[in-house]
């Protein structure tokens, strides 16, 4: 789709980026031993435990969590996705990065969160008509989070 990426853009290699720009890893959780399980930790860390909605302030837009996407997250239990889920705010208040990425099916704003320690985040948000909502995470690494950094550039921290 012949989309811009961080270097084309000037932006840093990731591998680079001091601590000092970097959130402080929240903790791990423990993974569910089932999906339903796991649905239930992702939804307490995101405050949906009580409330079918939340939504979150970020740099650029608000996002809606709903209760009922939940399940996609966790749909493949070998990833266990909601052992992060205490990244997931973070990510969508103080992002490093948030890129507006062309889909088959569309755009999505791909929100990069960089934390000190081993894991950063990527939260793909997908733009709908009545809101952008949380779409997908995924814990990557530097070197690859560099490949997800593709798109328009719509926040970068300074």
């Amino acid at each position: 789709m012949g989309q811009p990426d961080w270097q084309s853009l000037g932006r840093p290699d990731l591998r680079t980026v001091p601590e000092s720009q970097r959130l402080v890893a929240p903790s791990l959780l423990p993974g569910g031993k089932t999906r339903e399980e796991a649905e239930a930790i992702l939804a307490r860390a995101l405050g949906l435990d009580t409330r079918p909605l939340v939504a979150v302030a970020t740099p650029i837009e608000r996002v809606f969590l709903k209760r009922e996407l939940l399940a996609h997250l966790v749909e493949k239990p070998e990833n266990a996705r909601e052992r992060y889920a205490n990244f997931i705010l973070p990510t969508l208040q103080r992002p490093f990065e948030i890129y507006r990425t062309e889909y088959e099916d569309g755009f999505r704003d791909r929100y990069i969160g960089l934390f000190t320690g081993k894991y950063n985040l990527l939260t793909v948000i997908r733009l709908n008509q009545d809101g952008s909502v949380l779409w997908n995470v995924m814990n990557v690494e530097d070197k690859r989070m560099n490949k997800q950094r593709v798109g328009e550039l719509l926040y970068p921290k300074k």
